[in-house]
C-alpha cells in the first residue's frame, strides 16, 4: 500500500487563500504539479495585475493629440495592456 495517494487536486483551491503562497518560479519546473483549479486561480489573479484600461490614467485624460502620436499609441496598444 502506498503511503501517498494521488489526487486530482479537488479542494486545493481553498489552500490558495488559507496559506501563504510563494512566488511562482518563472524559470524552472516543479517536481510535483498542483491542482488545475489552484493553477487557474493563481494565473487569474496575476492577470488582474496586468492592467485595466478603466484604471489607466492615459485612457481618460487624452483629449487631443497630433496624428503621429495616435499612430504610436496604436502600434503599442497591445504592449500597454
Amino acid at each position: 500500500m502506498s503511503v501517498t495517494t494521488k489526487t486530482d487536486g479537488a479542494g486545493d483551491s481553498a489552500l490558495v487563500f488559507e496559506q501563504r503562497i510563494q512566488d511562482l518560479c518563472h524559470d524552472e519546473l516543479f517536481e510535483q504539479g498542483t491542482g488545475s483549479e489552484v493553477a487557474y486561480d493563481l494565473i487569474s489573479n496575476e492577470l488582474l495585475l496586468d492592467g485595466s484600461a478603466r484604471l489607466n490614467l492615459a485612457t481618460f485624460v487624452t483629449t487631443w493629440m497630433p496624428p503621429p502620436a495616435g499612430a504610436l499609441m496604436a502600434k503599442t496598444a497591445d504592449k500597454n495592456m
